[in-house]
């Protein structure tokens, strides 16, 4: 297979879908939430006879309690942003002073996909 032809092709494909980007992602806000609801929607249409809990946390940072409160392995997210900010990496940010952070630790979202999992197969 020659790469040319294989190349333009893929990036015909994808000028294509550039193209057509507010068409397909229509009402959701960014491609994020669309894959998303895609995820969801195949499910929902393939596993319709399972026992399904679809769980959907906000930002996940680290734990409230279990194992051990503050416990993380990594610094994504919200977790690098405040780790940024403690060491005096980030001295100033831009935002609302009525902005509440929209954050969940993840020892609660753990609890909560069990609870989750319980409730789905008990209905």
């Amino acid at each position: 297979m020659k790469q040319e032809p294989f190349v333009n092709g893929v990036t015909r494909g994808v000028l294509s879908v550039h193209c057509n980007y507010a068409r397909i992602i229509d009402t959701w806000p960014n491609t994020y939430t669309f894959t998303k609801a895609i995820a969801e929607n195949i499910i929902r249409k393939t596993a319709s006879d399972l026992p399904i809990a679809i769980v959907r946390p906000s930002q996940v940072t680290g734990t409230l309690k279990e194992p051990v409160c503050g416990w993380i392995d990594n610094v994504n997210g919200p977790n690098g942003a405040a780790a940024g900010y403690f060491a005096g990496l980030l001295r100033t940010g831009v935002s609302h002073a009525e902005t509440k952070l929209n954050i969940i630790p993840v020892d609660m979202v753990a609890n909560c996909i069990i609870a989750a999992a319980f409730g789905a197969t008990t209905r």
